[in-house]
């Protein structure tokens, strides 16, 4: 055998030896690679199912305690529309637990893990039902029994329930330890391979080492990359809803209110001239009610659109809340300023929003605020909000600029000022009750004097104001519910206090304050703390009665069935008053101090009073002559056979506090009760 024969054959079997090698290798090292795959999807699955089976679990723990604290609070809540909020709730999260339970049913598990589920539906099972009934127990008023199940059988079962779940999360832990561990002994088996031919391997696996740190590099630099875009993304998110208004995507109120800021800072740098223009739609309530929320919203975006095409690019736009918007117009004239708002106010009285089958003439009122050197420190905003104002008061569908010598701006900021008086009033305790007597003048009636709650503000130096100086603007912007608030809230706690079963209010109500559900809300609190119906009265005005005749009457009578009783002040200043007499559930009719002050001199005045006497006697009511001021109106009045009067002659306004000492200097307070029925 030459040598070339033996170094060919030797360069054979290396190649036949490093084949050998490369194929042992290869499949090693797939052999390797195919169990790390396995042991890699199995882990992820398992740990997938586990973290799904613990994410039920906890779903059904939280369902079954919401459901536990939802019944303690039901225990101790008496009004029966927050009763049926909470067994609604109760509702809920059952069917959140079901949820949970049958999605965990689906997923795979052991046989041992199996029982403990089984065992514990069984129990959560038996406890809902128990729950079920505490609820039923609850709806019908037995709160006693209810509170007995819930105790002694709802609570302790719930912490066998809580121990259970416990011991599945135990137990799952260790199957996936013992999962864990035989994962690590075939990855020990797939190193040992490796191992082995780890000297022949060595290269591909720098190689393979060398690509797989690239990939992770490059995989952690897209992530990080992904990361901060996404971060980028949600702080140019924020920042947009930080400074636009969801619906419309204008400028929203806080950024409007900055930028004109910046222009006051402007104008008070150079002296330029800006405007702002306050828009206020004329007929979207109309829409809101009769099409719904959703054409209320399409037609804010439409409106919208509207206004972008109407202004300059210089132009700031903000939608400023509700129907209103607002328009800021950098380095503009009195004359620019109108022209753009008739341009605005002309586009909307052409546009008609179309709903469906129903088209809405919409139209709007836009108030003109000019800024300038010489009112930069006032409020822009408010007189832009005036001057809108007085366009909707002047017939809606026109513009308005502001002037401080206008007598309709005047009283607006006068009733302004006010409303912020009343607020800071309220907030701070300046508001103080008196009282005034109302007294029988007719020998045959058995009800005798009570007394009117009146309401009074303190200024800040310690001076009674009069409720005619802040109640007229109180009516017109919305003050008077929170007023109504304070004067129920405080005389049924007077009224408690006093201990005198037969001690009897008379409250005034504002129209307004009935149709807010904050006050009817707090009302019932109020009523369901005290139980006082049957020694409070309430004066409505005939007006107010007129203004919403059906709804007065249902409440009228609801009040009358849980025992209250009603008075009907001011009447004959309609001009339907005995029209609707009859249909009235009263049981007072207080007459219109207008008749009563005059009957000394006016014979009309008296045939008015005794005509409104003798009708509300034919129909059982008692009737009351308010503002009698002096003797001769009192006698004019017990001939007249007016049931009760009222006024300086008989009693002046008192601090309740004065009323609770005299009934203690007396040692007894005057013996008073309901304003009952005529005797015959």
């Amino acid at each position: 055998m030459t040598l070339l024969s033996i170094t060919k054959n030797f360069n054979r079997w290396l190649l036949i030896s490093l084949l050998i090698v490369f194929i042992t290798s290869a499949i090693t090292l797939f052999q390797t690679y195919s169990t790390v795959v396995e042991t890699h999807n199995l882990l992820s699955t398992k740990v997938r199912i586990q973290q799904e089976k613990r994410s039920l679990l906890i779903s059904m723990y939280n369902a079954a305690r919401e459901r536990s604290l939802v019944l303690i609070a039901m225990l101790d809540e008496k009004d029966a529309f927050a009763l049926d909020d909470m067994n609604q709730q109760l509702g809920s999260f059952a069917r959140q637990f079901i949820t949970a339970r049958l999605a965990l049913e689906g997923l795979p598990s052991s046989p041992q893990e199996q029982t403990k589920l089984q065992a514990l539906f069984k129990l959560t099972s038996d406890n809902g039902l128990r729950q079920r009934e505490v609820a039923i127990r609850l709806m019908d008023g037995n709160r006693s029994s209810a509170r007995d199940l819930l105790f002694m059988k709802g609570i302790p079962a719930q912490a066998v329930i809580i121990n259970s779940m416990d011991g599945i999360i135990e137990h799952q832990s260790d199957d996936m330890d013992q999962t864990l561990a035989i994962l690590n002994s075939n990855l020990q088996t797939s190193i040992q391979n490796i191992a082995i031919i780890g000297t022949a391997f060595f290269l591909i696996s720098l190689a393979t080492i060398f690509i797989l740190i690239t990939r992770a590099s490059r995989q952690e630099e897209k992530l990080l990359r992904t990361s901060l875009e996404k971060e980028k993304k949600a702080s140019r998110k924020m920042a947009f809803h930080a400074t636009h208004d969801p619906l419309t995507t204008l400028w929203n109120r806080r950024y409007f209110e900055e930028m004109l800021l910046e222009l006051k800072q402007l104008t008070k740098k150079n002296g330029s001239q800006h405007g702002l223009l306050y828009i206020d739609l004329d007929q979207f309530k109309l829409v809101n009610d009769t099409a719904g929320h959703e054409a209320g919203d399409i037609l804010i975006q439409e409106i919208s659109t509207l206004l972008k095409r109407n202004i300059r690019e210089t132009d700031t736009l903000a939608r400023l809340g509700g129907d209103e918007f607002g328009v800021l117009l950098p380095n503009c004239h009195i004359d620019n300023a109108i022209s753009i708002s008739e341009t605005i106010r002309s586009s909307l009285d052409g546009y008609q929003f179309k709903w469906k089958a129903a088209n809405f003439h919409i139209g709007c009122s836009i108030g003109i605020a000019m800024m300038d050197k010489s009112n930069i420190n006032d409020n822009i905003l408010s007189m832009a909000d005036i001057a809108c104002y007085n366009a909707k008061e002047s017939g809606r569908n026109c513009v308005h600029t502001y002037k401080p010598s206008d007598t309709q701006v005047l009283q607006r900021e006068v009733d302004m000022n006010i409303i912020s008086v009343i607020t800071e009033s309220l907030e701070l305790g300046r508001f103080q009750l008196f009282a005034q007597a109302i007294t029988p003048i007719q020998s045959n009636i058995s009800s005798p004097t009570y007394y009117e709650i009146l309401i009074r503000m303190k200024s800040e130096d310690g001076t009674i104001v009069s409720p005619d100086a802040f109640i007229p603007a109180a009516e017109r912007y919305g003050s008077m519910p929170r007023i109504d608030n304070f004067v129920i809230s405080s005389a049924f706690a007077w009224l408690k206090a006093q201990n005198n079963k037969d001690l009897c209010l008379s409250i005034n109500l504002s129209g307004s304050s009935l149709n807010s559900k904050e006050f009817i809300n707090n009302f019932y609190t109020q009523y369901s703390h005290y139980e006082l119906a049957k020694n409070i009265c309430f004066e409505i005005t005939e007006t107010t009665t007129l203004r919403n005749f059906g709804e007065t009457i249902a409440f009228f009578e609801h009040l009358k069935k849980q025992g209250f009783k009603i008075a009907l002040d001011d009447f004959g200043s309609g001009l339907a008053s005995f029209e609707y007499l009859k249909n009235l559930p009263i049981d007072i009719v207080k007459i219109d101090g207008n008749f009563v002050r005059s009957i000394e001199h006016n014979d009309i005045d008296v045939a008015m009073i005794k005509a409104i006497v003798d009708v509300s006697h034919k129909m059982n009511i008692q009737t009351v002559a308010e503002y009698v001021e002096n003797a001769n109106i009192l006698s004019i009045l017990k001939g007249l056979k007016v049931d009760f009067a009222q006024g300086y002659e008989i009693s002046k306004p008192m601090p309740i506090s004065e009323l609770s000492a005299l009934f203690t200097k007396n040692k007894a307070s005057p013996h008073l009760h309901i304003v009952g029925k005529r005797s015959s």
